[in-house]
């Protein structure tokens, strides 16, 4: 398309409680911003956090959805 990071501002959300495993009720996410310069960054991540802060199992469902654990074959 010809459009680099830099042409495009994105905001975009992943929410836990929702989410594609099933895991309804739980708190928890995360925020990806692209495109914006530091400063705008900088001041987007500090209004976010300052309301939100998930508790112990939303952050670790947060973590399990961007890097979900890996299969391990065991030799019997």
């Amino acid at each position: 398309m010809g459009y680099g990071e830099k042409d495009i501002h994105l905001v975009s959300f992943q929410s836990v409680s929702k989410g594609y495993y099933g895991e309804c009720g739980k708190r928890g996410g995360y925020m990806e911003v692209t495109g914006f310069g530091a400063n705008v960054r900088e001041r987007i991540y500090k209004l976010a956090s300052v309301n939100l802060c998930s508790n112990i199992t939303g952050q670790i469902l947060a973590s399990l959805v961007m890097s979900p654990p890996k299969v391990i074959s065991f030799a019997i």
